[in-house]
Formats: structure tokens, sequence, C-alpha cells
């Protein structure tokens, strides 16, 4: 989307918001449009509940255990999860200080299990000002206090050496059995033969073998990373990978999810 046509949709989707907000017509737990398209647009109810699904079915996510939503973005896993964890609770953090701030007043207030820290982690198109280098952030949890951690369009915005420290991360939190449900954009042999594909998007041009930046300029915009070492990264660290759902974003028609779903165990 090109600078002028973002103006304008931008003004639109103001002028929605802001008749919206006259009529006190937004629902409860609702972000405004302006909110949602800072994160990616979309439904934001509707891919939440889509997430949601993910991570109570791949997941075996129950209504007394504990998540971690790792860049849990502007509360879209948290919204429909509040309504099923009944004894359980809910950790998210975010580098987005605007989007952990809305979840703060509108969610944690409703559903005091439900809590949001922000991060000052340095992204390069994210957040360029962070103090905090991805490489050696610990997650601000207690090791084995997860049940489940969530990483939606997490790896996909990190590059190998801060991948690599939060599946140190991942595996420090979760208890013994507990799960992982992570979203890539996995590199292999069907994959990397889609790449040059015009229609591919993301178009991952900066292919370095055991990872692909879509821009060399501007890494963390969408990073894929290559199977083979995702299995062994997860694995040296006592993530044993139960299942692979490959995405329909290397043009695969039947798939539930547009990135490739790990699903993951942390050995016992």
């Amino acid at each position: 989307m090109n600078a002028f046509r973002l103006t304008l949709r931008k003004l639109r989707l103001f002028a929605l918001d802001t008749r919206d907000l006259l009529a006190r017509a937004r629902p409860p737990m609702t972000p405004s449009r302006l909110q949602v398209l800072r994160v990616g647009g979309f439904d934001f109810h509707e891919v939440g509940r889509h997430i949601a699904d993910l991570a109570i079915q791949q997941g075996g996510l129950q209504p007394h255990e504990r998540i971690v939503d790792a860049g849990c973005g502007i509360g879209r896993l948290a919204v429909p999860l509040t309504s099923y964890l009944t004894t359980g609770g809910y950790d998210g953090f975010d580098i987005d200080r605007s989007a952990i701030r809305w979840c703060r007043k509108e969610i944690t207030p409703r559903f005091p299990n439900f809590r949001f820290t922000l991060v000052d982690v340095y992204n390069h198109h994210y957040n360029p000002r962070g103090t905090i280098r991805p490489e050696r952030f610990e997650f601000p949890y207690d090791d084995a206090s997860a049940d489940l951690v969530v990483a939606a369009s997490l790896f996909t915005h990190l590059t190998p050496t801060a991948a690599t420290n939060y599946a140190a991360n991942v595996a420090r939190i979760l208890k013994a059995g507990g799960r992982c449900l992570a979203s890539f954009f996995l590199l292999n042999a069907d994959s990397r033969a889609i790449l040059g594909d015009p229609r591919t998007i993301p178009k991952f041009v900066d292919d370095r073998g055991d990872h692909a930046f879509a821009s060399p300029y501007d890494p963390e915009e969408a990073v894929a990373f290559d199977e083979r070492a995702v299995v062994h990264g997860f694995h040296s660290r006592g993530l044993e990978i139960q299942r692979v759902h490959y995405g329909g974003w290397a043009h695969r028609p039947s798939a539930v999810t547009f990135q490739d779903l790990i699903v993951a165990v942390k050995r016992r």
C-alpha cells in the first residue's frame, strides 16, 4: 500500500472511529480501527478467536492453566480468552507502548487475572529506540511458571540471534510437559521453490541458508527460518516439536493458518 492510499485509509478509519465514539457504538474491549490497523488490520475479534481456537485445540490450553502471550500486541488473543480462562491466568508482553496501555485500561480492570507488561526491547522495524537488546532480553516471568506459551507472529520478526534467545526463554518459563505454540515462515524444499513467485507474500529476497529476510535494510520486517534449523534449535533447548502445520503463505490452499504453526512440548 503506497503512502497516499494509506493516508486515505487512515482518514476514513479516523472518521469511522469518531462516529463510533460520538454514538458510543464501540463494543467493550474493542480497539479503534486505527489501533487495529497499526498491528496489521483485519477483523480484530475474528483473528483473536482464530488464535484462541489454535491455543485450545493445538496448544491444549485448559481453563485452569496459565498462558504467556509473547508479543501480545493489542490483546487479540487475550480478549476471547477472558471467557475461557475461568480459574487460570494470562500474562502478555509487548514492545508497543500504546497497545499495552490499551490492554491495561480495557481488559485488566474487567479481568484482573489478565496482566500486560511493556518491555522496551529493540526492534529495527517496530521499536528502533528500544533500550534492551533482543539477544539479551529475559522474559519477565519465573522459571517453570507457564503451562502454554503462544508466540503468534513473533519469531517472524526476530533476527537469528534474537530468535535463539527467545526460544531459550520459552523453554525456561515452561513447566515440564508445558507446550509452545509458535508461528514461523519455515524454509524447506516446498517453500523455497515459490520464493521467486510474484504472488508470494512476504517476498523473501535475501536467502542466507538458515534464514531469509524480506528486506536486508529492514531485517525485522519479516524473517523466515530454515525448518531444520528451527527443529534443531528447539530440540537443543528441551523443546520437542510434536506437530507442524504448514501455512498458506507458501501457496497451500488447504492450510488452516497463513503462517506455519509449530507445536512443541518441553521435555519432562
